[in-house]
């Protein structure tokens, strides 16, 4: 299995992980894909949940930032709103466009990690930055075209990982 594929940890959801874990690994920013781990594809504005989140992440000094391959403008709607930075249109799997956004804001690679549900974009892009990153559980069943085919690539890898003990879950890191 291609290393570039393994994700550093997995979670149903992003809402489950605590804080702790984050601070335990020394992580002050979080990398946050947008659609279906942070909010449905369909959804414009941010909840109640995602709010909750933010707020939750801030008090442990965590800092949330939107990353998607989704237009800079739906992206920068959407991050505005919460009140979080963003980096839109990025063209995951490639890393290229985060890493140029990483060195733009001085970011320490050493204590960001991402959250993303999508192996063939997030967690390639992510390794491929250089990050720690956590393979999520979609949000909901509906999904963009784009993401509908790209799933059809990741569910083989999934299976594969999962078959070589290699899906190692958020509470036991």
């Amino acid at each position: 299995m291609n290393k570039r594929f393994i994700p550093f940890c997995v979670a149903k959801s992003i809402y489950d992980i605590e804080p702790a874990f984050f601070q335990k690994h020394n992580i002050s920013i979080l990398f946050v894909d947008l659609d279906n781990t942070l909010d449905a594809y369909h959804q414009s504005h941010p909840t109640d949940k995602a709010f909750a989140l933010k707020e939750k992440l801030s008090k442990a000094a965590i800092e949330m930032i939107v990353v998607s391959n989704n237009t800079s403008k739906r992206v920068s709607t959407y991050a505005k709103e919460l009140g979080v930075r963003y980096a839109g249109s990025l063209y995951k799997p490639f890393a290229f466009k985060l890493r140029k956004f990483i060195k733009k804001n001085g970011i320490d690679i050493s204590k960001v990690m991402m959250i993303g549900d999508q192996i063939i974009t997030d967690v390639a892009c992510g390794n491929g930055a250089g990050i720690r990153v956590i393979l999520t559980e979609r949000l909901v069943e509906d999904d963009q075209w784009t993401t509908r085919f790209n799933r059809w690539f990741d569910a083989p890898r999934y299976q594969k990982m999962k078959k070589q003990n290699l899906l190692i879950s958020w509470e036991e890191r």
